[in-house]
């Protein structure tokens, strides 16, 4: 018996790093079947990364691929979570661009008063580049910087001039 893959299920996942606000990804519960991979308190980035490297190869192996995946971010720019972070966003990408209408979210904080934030902009040209000719929307979705009190009330808006796609 052949297996094929059911391409009527929008399936999505969402990763979220450790001391990413515990509000975020942009209406995820929406999509069939939504996988929430988050890092724990006690993880390395490295371990992390293998973690969700494992969760994408399991739904590859059983023939379930995420249209759409978010990668909610911490503040840390420490050099092991930013190339962590980096290789996580590749593999989501690559990962969802083998369908039609991928998207990937990048959320993350506001910078300063400009509203943007350079490691995100970064990282998303950084997707982008690598993906060559495989057609993925790559959206940035920037929260304000909350006091340490009130970090349940994150509020999120939307770059709606920050979208790419690959060409």
């Amino acid at each position: 018996m052949q297996r094929t893959l059911a391409t009527s299920r929008k399936l999505r996942i969402l990763v979220v790093e450790r001391g990413a606000p515990s509000r975020g990804g942009s209406g995820w519960t929406d999509a069939d079947g939504p996988v929430l991979v988050m890092q724990m308190k006690s993880e390395t980035p490295s371990a992390f990364e293998q973690r969700v490297l494992e969760r994408l190869a399991l739904a590859e192996r059983d023939l379930h691929h995420f249209h759409t995946a978010t990668l909610l971010t911490a503040s840390s720019e420490e050099e092991d979570t930013a190339t962590t972070r980096e290789r996580i966003a590749l593999a989501l990408a690559r990962h969802c661009g083998a369908h039609d209408a991928a998207e990937l979210f990048l959320e993350g904080t506001v910078e300063h008063e400009l509203g943007v934030s350079t490691p995100l902009l970064a990282l998303a040209d950084t997707v982008r580049g690598a993906l060559g000719d495989r057609a993925i929307t790559i959206q940035l979705n920037l929260r304000e910087p909350s006091p340490p009190r009130a970090a349940e009330d994150s509020a999120f808006w939307r770059v709606d001039a920050r979208r790419f796609r690959a060409s």
